[in-house]
């Protein structure tokens, strides 16, 4: 099994001095099964970091001592639950000991459990467990859990009537991450527009996953397994720091193609990172989001997977999808038809430029409202 796990500093909290309030943990259980762990302390708790960390640690210490070999995935969802409930319980102890409020340490929980190829799975909050079936498909198990008013989020203080928990069988890998990796790169507004205008915010239907930067994390042939990456756990963690320039964008397209290669064979993975390069979307999401990063993998790197249909893994036309935002926002109008072949078919095709790329996407944000709305931020 390979197990990783990063939680990283977002830039804006570095700008501003304020510590990383995600937290995150990936490791086997005394039991043998593996269990990954985040959590994303609310912004405006104010011991938010704290919290967070406390949800991780309480977790797994209860699930370590009460998960036994052999035991069924119904009695391990048992043991979410009551995990759950006993991380909960220790934050109140711990705030009412403090004499502080309860709510100064709200924090969402993500978790799994993964066990010869079942996943048990428990949730709170707005971030989201994505999985690499053995059949090729790839999924969001969970769902963001906001207030009433489609921004503010329900954290593990809400509830068990809020906590969300199942199981998933003939998994090859799961992923966990926080908003702002989930928001901005792994399930991105922009496949997730709806296709039926107008429309509001609350009509918004976010369950796509771009299969693009789902294989990147959880297939373990394009990091974890290639033999041209010395360490995986430095190149990962340096990727998802987001500090990535020109020369990140080519070891990007490089590595997803050997992993496509292995996954689909040398013509269809070339004609898919031909694609990719046009705006390499996903180099471009993760160097932009200013929010703290959290991801946890666990892969089950002998699982075999059977690979989908080439188009399953084609890559969107991020330009139609912009126009689309643009008509969601403002008005303007829309293009009806917009297929993974629109670039191809064009005469004139855009040459990819990193500065060009940049200059150009960040004029389609011209005031703070739009940035936020379309990266997820709280």
């Amino acid at each position: 099994m390979i197990a990783y796990g990063f939680s990283v500093q977002g830039k804006s909290h570095i700008e501003k001095n304020i510590p990383c309030q995600d937290a995150g943990r990936a490791e086997r259980l005394e039991a043998g099964a593996y269990m990954g762990i985040v959590a994303d302390g609310v912004g405006s708790a104010a011991y938010a970091e704290i919290g967070s960390k406390m949800a991780v640690d309480s977790l797994f210490t209860y699930c370590n001592a009460h998960i036994s070999p052999a035991m069924l995935p119904s009695e391990m969802e048992e043991v979410l639950r009551k995990g759950y409930q006993y991380a909960m319980d220790d934050t109140e102890a711990y705030a009412k000991e403090k004499g502080i409020r309860t709510d100064a340490y709200d924090t969402t929980l993500s978790a799994v459990i993964f066990d010869e190829g079942t996943v048990v799975y428990a949730h709170a909050g707005d971030g989201g467990i994505i999985v690499r079936c053995k059949d090729g498909q790839i999924e969001a198990v969970t769902s963001r859990q906001k207030g009433a008013d489609g921004v503010s989020v329900r954290p593990l203080r809400a509830g068990d009537s809020s906590w969300e928990f199942g199981m998933k069988k003939d998994v090859a890998a799961v992923l966990l991450l926080t908003d702002g990796m989930l928001d901005g790169v792994v399930m991105p507004m922009l496949i997730n527009l709806p296709s039926d205008w107008p429309v509001t915010r609350q009509d918004m239907k976010k369950a796509q996953v771009y299969v693009t930067a789902a294989e990147f994390f959880m297939n373990p042939e394009v990091v974890y397994l290639n033999r041209s990456i010395r360490d995986p756990d430095e190149y990962m963690g340096y990727f998802i720091d987001g500090n990535l320039s020109k020369k990140d964008q080519d070891k990007f397209l490089k590595y997803i193609q050997m992993g496509y290669e292995r996954l689909l064979g040398t013509k269809q993975a070339a004609d898919l990172c031909r694609r990719i390069r046009t705006y390499c979307y996903m180099v471009w999401a993760v160097s932009n989001i200013a929010d703290d990063k959290s991801v946890v993998c666990l892969i089950d790197e002998g699982a075999e997977v059977i690979p989908k249909t080439v188009s399953y893994y084609e890559e969107p036309d991020w330009k139609a999808l912009m126009d689309n935002y643009q008509t969601f926002l403002y008005g303007q109008t829309i293009r009806k038809e917009h297929t993974p072949d629109t670039l191809e078919k064009r005469k004139k095709r855009e040459i990819f430029s990193w500065e060009k790329l940049q200059k150009s996407w960040k004029k389609r944000f011209t005031n703070k409202a739009d940035r936020i709305f379309f990266y997820g931020k709280k």
